[in-house]
């Protein structure tokens, strides 16, 4: 059980510092680990070891180090998958610590730069349809307003973001925008009560572009694809609290509607995936499906698919990684690792059904080029990648660690 519980405090110190958020005391925990043990990359280390540097953690953990920048990756056992982000894994499962030093065996270079057959990361991006049905290029569109036929002035930062705050009049009520983000896009509006949403490539949202109480759905809106929320509380007409409510796959047998009254909260639900995944930060979430109704508690997670749903712990770090720039994957099969990378690079891919099987572990900015993320993969030894001209990204089995891929 005491063991059990270093490895847990290990695995979220892991999270922190793949998300960010690691102290600099726990920086200089794990470099100082990583310098110690890097001369006996794959070793497996006893119980009693573990438990040794547990307590030595503790002291560590007293001092200070200066925070260091750029990608951290660990690599697994080519027989299992890429690991989490930090080399305190490496005390657990005995992993190869990759971070950007001066090359040496085993450690990956971190680099930005272009290259020939190369795809850039995806960047703000998204079309705007006013009240009318006409449409407005977000994209590069440094127009610090955007006028609808009505009137309305919508406030257009350049920093990829549309402010409604000023919108909230009666004399707007009933039109409705959408904005919506391509392959290799993502935007961020604040909606007219001050909610704020982040969405990411490939979605769509639809909405009231001025909130009034005494319309018949004040705070609802219509979600394809994936955002993150910031709802805030808001009154209506005699000071009753007004719920905010999100539906997603109207008229479908994938028909949910997602109500809060002020909280944060991601949506994943992408019409080409399996599982519509619900992820609650803070506040409460009701979630209404065919299937029946089911309330979220801050740190869990709804999983729904055809008829069926659970709820569980979430991995909240995983969860809103992509809002942070980030890929997170935590045991993550290949085919949803593809769907993200064909989302944000705007690729196709093609994958050998043996290589999707494969499951991978690791943190790594989403503003890499595509290489990058590629190459991160290629060294667990499982899988190989081939970029055609138009986009297509083949994936095939590394014929020389078939050995690798028995279950």
């Amino acid at each position: 059980m005491k063991l059990q519980k270093l490895r847990n405090s290990f695995r979220a110190m892991v999270r922190r510092y793949a998300s960010g958020k690691a102290s600099e005391a726990e920086h200089k925990f794990l470099n100082t680990y990583y310098d110690s043990f890097s001369e006996q990359n794959g070793s497996k280390l006893t119980d009693a070891e573990t438990e040794a540097m547990g307590a030595e953690m503790r002291t560590h953990l007293l001092e200070h180090v200066r925070k260091q920048p750029g990608p951290r990756w660990l690599r697994l056992r080519p027989a299992v998958q890429l690991g989490a982000a930090a080399a305190v894994a490496l005390i657990v499962a005995g992993l190869v610590f990759l971070q950007n030093r001066a090359v040496q065996p085993n450690v990956f270079t971190h680099l930005n730069t272009q290259k020939d057959n190369d795809i850039l990361p995806g960047a703000d991006a998204a079309m705007l349809t006013l009240s009318d049905g006409s449409q407005v290029a977000l994209t590069g569109n440094d127009k610090p307003e955007i006028l609808d036929p009505s009137g309305m002035r919508i406030g257009n930062r350049n920093t990829g973001e549309l402010d409604y705050r000023n919108t909230a009049s009666a004399r707007y009520a009933g039109e409705y925008h959408k904005i919506e983000t391509p392959l290799g896009g993502q935007y961020r509006l604040i909606l007219p009560d001050g909610t704020k949403v982040w969405l990411n490539a490939g979605s769509s949202l639809r909405y009231p572009a001025s909130f009034n109480a005494r319309m018949p759905a004040p705070r609802q809106v219509e979600l394809s694809g994936e955002a993150y929320f910031e709802v805030m509380h808001y009154d209506g007409e005699g000071g009753s609290p007004l719920p905010f409510k999100v539906q997603s796959h109207a008229g479908t047998l994938h028909e949910q509607t997602v109500e809060v009254l002020g909280t944060h909260f991601n949506i994943n639900t992408y019409q080409d995936a399996s599982l519509s995944r619900i992820t609650l930060m803070e506040g409460s979430v009701r979630v209404r499906r065919p299937e029946g109704l089911r309330e979220l508690k801050p740190g869990q997670q709804l999983l729904a698919w055809t008829g069926g749903m659970k709820v569980g712990q979430a991995d909240l770090a995983e969860a809103i990684a992509w809002k942070n720039n980030q890929f997170m994957f935590n045991n993550t099969s290949l085919s949803d690792i593809l769907r993200q990378l064909d989302r944000w690079y705007n690729i196709r891919t093609e994958a050998n059904p043996i290589a999707d099987r494969k499951r991978y572990s690791g943190v790594i900015s989403r503003r890499v080029n595509l290489s990058e993320v590629l190459k991160m993969l290629e060294l667990t030894g499982n899988v190989r990648f081939k970029l055609e001209d138009n986009r297509t990204l083949k994936v095939s089995l590394n014929e020389t660690n078939k050995r690798y891929n028995h279950d």
